[in-house]
């Protein structure tokens, strides 16, 4: 080898932000089930408006009733623009958690002073119950990020309103909204 291509391998390894094995290092959040945006100029990752998510059931008398998770505030304060590239990363506990199953993406309703997913509805006298959130469900793909994590995308552009992302056993929801 020669000593010139020796010295423009080490300049190489010095200049990358990999570690002494050459693996590149990325922003991972330190908690799992927490979601970030990673911001695609920076590679900073971007907090998303936390909740503890609230369930409420709603009785329509004989006419039925309805379930639902609630986050408080009709919009949610962190914005992004429609058509804004928007990719979030999320750590799991486990690199072999299978996304599809455990991470979720949904659009919101907003009324009044809150937001809410709808959950399970039930015709008169309870007859006809069923689940309802694969209404409000957005399709996303999600691949590995670092070591730990998820990055997940929609896979269509996110119209105008609210949305929330969680994990199937979250207490917490992670809120933004859609200008």
């Amino acid at each position: 080898m020669t000593s010139l291509t020796f010295f423009a391998i080490a300049a190489r390894c010095q200049t990358s932000k990999g570690d002494s094995t050459g693996v590149i290092k990325v922003k991972e959040p330190e908690y799992n089930n927490v979601f970030f945006l990673l911001d695609a100029a920076s590679d900073n990752l971007i907090e998303l408006e936390r909740q503890t998510l609230k369930v409420k059931a709603h009785s329509h008398g004989f006419g039925g009733a309805e379930s639902d998770l609630n986050l408080e505030g009709q919009k949610s304060p962190v914005r992004f623009k429609t058509g804004q590239k928007l990719e979030f990363i999320v750590r799991v506990s486990s690199p072999q958690t299978d996304p599809r199953g455990y991470l979720l993406l949904y659009s919101l309703q907003s009324k009044k002073n809150n937001r809410r997913l709808v959950v399970t509805k039930a015709g008169y006298a309870g007859m006809n119950f069923r689940t309802v959130l694969e209404e409000s469900s957005i399709a996303f793909n999600a691949t590995k990020y670092g070591e730990s994590s998820y990055k997940i995308r929609a896979t269509q552009d996110l119209l105008p309103g609210e949305y929330l992302l969680l994990t199937r056993d979250a207490r917490d929801g992670f809120a933004f909204g859609i200008d």
